[in-house]
């Protein structure tokens, strides 16, 4: 659904696809509803296929490029990846060609550059239109490879544009996160107290002094606001608010929020080893993981689903356009 091509049934999205039936459905919303909004022409011309050559050099460069990343040469299931990029790639210049976006403002300047570099007069005053038409009569664009990233991420755009400006419904969200809840799923969070018995000051024995702290809590059943001066003063305060695993792993580490896990509520526990030494642990609440409402994140689920679908599109559409052009390797 880009803007100058339009796919006319919904048979060929499900044949192209295969992706889980909702999918089916918005998408083919989308294109039903767009059809008659965005105007359609048709890309190339029956019966006259286009050529895509992917000259022999550009797989050997994406071969060595592989193998720097890598150390080693593709496979052949690696390759094939390769090679499909790179027709990808050239098809989606090619019809960047085709929708004219190398008349765009960003692309004219770049090629204005190119030709004013290699001007034989340079100090002839020439416009920036001069200059990329005489870039692109000598078919300067070919090789740039700026130019040809600019036209085909335009191109790319384009196409995922049809989709990224619909608006969809309620019942789409919906759907969409009743079938995705892990994507916005929010963690559970602890409350804590915890007391610190810093290993820079008493070194080993940080553990004693936290069960000799333990014992002293349990015997005399200290209130938290009596418990917490016994510990050490540390930068991390005494007590937690609630909190994420990933927030309590920046404050402590790994191993102190594993072994959390296991405190029973309302009960003082430990000692836990954490990378500054030793602690007691006050688990004053917790809570479960959960999925908000859509109400509460109804921006995210479009965008996400959005996205989804518009990548969904691009490869459909390229294999829509692959289907039109030969494929040669010199």
């Amino acid at each position: 659904m880009d803007f100058p091509d339009m796919v006319r049934t919904r048979a060929i999205i499900v044949e192209a696809l295969r992706k889980p039936a909702l999918h089916f459905l918005i998408l083919g919303t989308f294109l039903y509803g767009g059809e008659a909004y965005y105007k359609t022409r048709a890309y190339p011309s029956p019966g006259s296929p286009k050529q895509v050559v992917i000259p022999h050099y550009e797989i050997e460069k994406a071969r060595q490029e592989f193998f720097a990343v890598n150390n080693r040469l593709p496979d052949a299931r690696e390759q094939e990846a390769m090679n499909s990029a790179l027709v990808d790639n050239e098809v989606l210049y090619q019809y960047a060609l085709y929708l004219g976006l190398n008349s765009q403002p960003v692309v004219q300047r770049r090629l204005a550059q190119i030709a004013a570099f290699v001007e034989e007069n340079p100090d002839e005053a020439k416009s920036m239109e001069t200059l990329a038409s005489q870039a692109q009569r000598i078919g300067l664009q070919e090789g740039d490879l700026v130019v040809r990233r600019m036209m085909i991420d335009g191109a790319r755009r384009l196409i995922r544009a049809g989709i990224l400006a619909r608006l969809p419904d309620d019942e789409l969200l919906q759907a969409y996160l009743k079938e995705n809840p892990g994507q916005f799923q929010r963690p559970g969070k602890t409350r804590l107290i915890q007391l610190t018995f810093n290993a820079f000051v008493h070194g080993k024995d940080a553990e004693a002094k936290a069960n000799e702290v333990l014992s002293k809590i349990r015997k005399n059943a200290l209130s938290p606001e009596q418990a917490v001066r016994l510990g050490d003063d540390f930068w991390i305060d005494s007590s937690i608010p609630l909190a994420t695993d990933q927030e309590l792993m920046r404050d402590f580490d790994q191993g102190f929020v594993m072994a959390i896990k296991a405190i029973p509520l309302n009960l003082w526990s430990g000692p836990v080893k954490s990378r500054y030494g030793q602690h007691l642990v006050l688990i004053q609440e917790r809570t479960s993981p959960y999925v908000p409402a859509l109400d509460e994140i109804r921006k995210e689920v479009k965008q996400r689903l959005l996205q989804k679908l518009a990548d969904e599109w691009l490869a459909l559409r390229l294999q829509q356009l692959k289907q039109e052009f030969q494929v040669r390797v010199q």
